[in-house]
């Protein structure tokens, strides 16, 4: 398990809708999406759609806490899946080699708390950030104003992340450090949410148990040795006369494998 430092070195825009939109969508769901959309739904706060007293726009929004605006433990379960796809396409990295990834990040991969607070730094204040962006539309390409709530440069994030497969955590690295070009929340193409990390690995026993939404402890769950599981790691071909893995694919591999017995010790 990590317990991960996120700090923002770019502003972080927000990706809820109003609430009025969002109850539109609470009262189309049923079973367990009606509760954990309803669950959302009361974090969302009033907010004045009127930017700076010029433009009547709807915002995306942070979602809040008894007050305090955060994010859900799923979008950092989203940026791993973007960032695994980009770097499986990349030169030289190792999420070359997972397959299945949405899977695998699904189920071996949990986030915790499941509501994360901002850590803002001090004097730091929520703004809103507005911008035009080119649609393309059934009458041709058109122009629109959008706006998001922001958090400041150097806002922080406290989480932790549980990997029931030791060969995971190699993966997990390379994704946080993906960070730092592609970021968290809106408008990530202009370089918004892009951060830097520091963590620590600690040992969790009960990598299973249910994180409440008001669980902000820093370390919500004791002592887990995560167990090995190498079939997820995609074995690359070998030569006719079954020896060692060959070419590109092969000195990926054994430098997967290396991590992998690294993180295990």
């Amino acid at each position: 398990m990590l317990k991960v430092t996120i700090k923002f070195i770019e502003m972080l825009l927000g990706t809820k809708t109003k609430k009025e939109t969002f109850e539109k969508i609470v009262a189309q769901c049923k079973g367990e999406d009606l509760k954990k959309l309803a669950e959302e739904l009361a974090t969302l706060p009033e907010v004045d759609t009127d930017v700076e007293g010029e433009i009547d726009v709807h915002p995306t929004i942070f979602s809040r806490l008894d007050g305090v605006p955060g994010i859900w433990n799923y979008q950092v379960l989203g940026f791993f899946k973007d960032a695994c796809r980009a770097c499986g396409m990349s030169d030289g990295r190792i999420s070359q080699n997972l397959t299945a990834y949405k899977t695998k990040i699904d189920r071996l991969i949990f986030v915790d708390p499941r509501f994360i607070p901002l850590q803002m730094p001090e004097g730091g204040e929520l703004g809103m950030c507005v911008r035009p962006i080119r649609v393309e539309t059934a009458q041709g390409p058109r122009t629109a104003i959008v706006a998001s709530e922001s958090a400041p440069v150097g806002t922080k994030l406290d989480l932790m992340v549980v990997y029931t497969a030791k060969a995971m955590k190699p993966y997990i690295m390379e994704w946080l450090a993906y960070g730092n070009r592609r970021g968290i929340g809106q408008w990530r193409n202009s370089g918004m949410g892009q951060f830097t990390f520091e963590y620590s690995e600690l040992e969790c026993t009960e990598p299973f148990k249910h994180q409440n939404i008001r669980d902000f402890a820093s370390a919500p769950m004791s002592a887990f040795d995560p167990v090995k599981d190498d079939s997820i790691v995609r074995k690359p071909r070998r030569n006719g006369k079954g020896g060692a893995p060959t070419g590109a694919n092969g000195a990926l591999i054994e430098k997967l494998e290396g991590a992998a017995e690294t993180a295990a010790k």
